[in-house]
């Protein structure tokens, strides 16, 4: 993985975090207001207090639960500019009773304020996250 500033570090911690499933460890990584946009439901289509704060991740975090038989991200890749950070790597879901099983790329970008997680969201490919970070 590219990158090592401490913004780097917050977001390793986070998938690291996710990986364990520490939920409490993951919102140590984030601001108490932060905004996320999962791939699931864009923030438009969103009361826009379900994707905010921490309340919000803890109730996207409940969904993944609730909606998912197996659900892991694997990081292969990470890069800065500025306060952004970029992850890049692959996500499997699989829903036993939907009959749904996806291992495919994603994407998240992140900004960061004092290390902090302010704003992040995800995207479906590689290329869309890097022409975000740019």
């Amino acid at each position: 993985m590219l990158g090592a500033s401490g913004n780097a570090d917050v977001v390793r911690r986070l998938f690291d975090a996710l990986e364990r499933g520490d939920a409490e460890a993951m919102l140590a990584c984030f601001d108490i207001g932060a905004m996320f946009e999962p791939l699931s439901t864009p923030v438009a289509e969103r009361e826009p207090s379900e994707a905010l704060g921490h309340t919000g991740l803890r109730r996207y975090l409940d969904e993944l639960h609730g909606t998912w038989d197996e659900f892991s991200i694997a990081i292969g890749d990470i890069r800065e500019a500025g306060d952004h950070v970029a992850a890049l790597g692959r996500i499997h879901a699989v829903a036993h009773a939907a009959g749904f099983d996806s291992d495919d790329p994603v994407g998240f970008v992140w900004r960061l304020r004092d290390e902090r997680i302010v704003w992040g969201k995800t995207y479906r490919t590689h290329e869309q996250a890097l022409a975000a970070l740019a």
